[in-house]
C-alpha cells in the first residue's frame, strides 16, 4: 500500500506545480508551454485518481491531503511568481526525473504483492517518460542529445 500511496503524493505534487508552471510560464515559447503544461495537468490528475481508487480497492484509505504531500513528495518547492520558458522546462524535466525514477523502483516492488498496482504504475511510467522525453526535446541539438539533460529515468 505505501508504494501506491507514495506514487499518489509524487503525482499530486507533479501535478500542481505543473498546473502552476501553466500558470505562471512567460516567454517566446508561453503558448505552447501553456497548452503542453495544460495537457500533462490532465493526465496527471487522471492518474492520480487512478491511483487512488487503487488504494482504497485494497482496503486502505488514499491520502492526497496537503501536508501529507508536502511532507512525502521528494520533487521540492516549485518557484513563486513568473518563471521563464528555459526555466519551467528545466524543473519540470527535474520533476520527471525524479518521479519517472521512483515509479521504475515501485513497478519493481509491486510484482509479487500487487500486479495490478504494478500495471497501473506501468502505464504511468510510459506517459511519464513522454512526458519527460518531450520536454527535453526543446534543448535538443542538431548531432546531440539535448544539452546533458537526463534523457530517460533509465540512463
Amino acid at each position: 500500500m505505501s508504494e501506491l500511496q507514495g506514487e499518489l503524493s509524487e503525482l499530486v505534487d507533479l501535478t500542481l506545480q505543473t498546473k502552476q508552471a501553466h500558470w505562471n510560464v512567460s516567454g517566446p515559447l508561453y503558448l505552447p508551454l501553456h497548452e503542453q503544461f495544460e495537457e500533462q495537468v490532465k493526465e496527471y490528475r487522471e492518474f492520480s485518481d487512478r491511483v487512488a481508487e487503487r488504494i482504497l480497492s485494497l482496503g486502505a484509505s488514499a491520502d492526497g491531503r496537503p501536508q501529507t504531500v508536502v511532507r512525502t513528495s521528494p520533487l521540492g518547492e516549485y518557484p513563486a511568481g513568473y518563471v521563464s520558458d528555459e526555466q519551467a522546462i528545466r524543473i519540470e524535466v527535474d520533476r520527471l526525473s525524479k518521479i519517472t525514477k521512483n515509479t521504475l523502483a515501485r513497478i519493481e516492488r509491486l510484482a509479487e504483492p500487487d500486479p495490478v498496482g504494478q500495471n497501473l504504475l506501468q502505464e504511468i511510467e510510459y506517459t511519464l517518460e513522454k512526458h519527460l522525453w518531450q520536454m527535453r526535446i526543446h534543448f535538443a541539438r542538431p548531432g546531440g542529445t539535448g544539452d546533458g539533460l537526463p534523457y530517460t529515468s533509465t540512463k
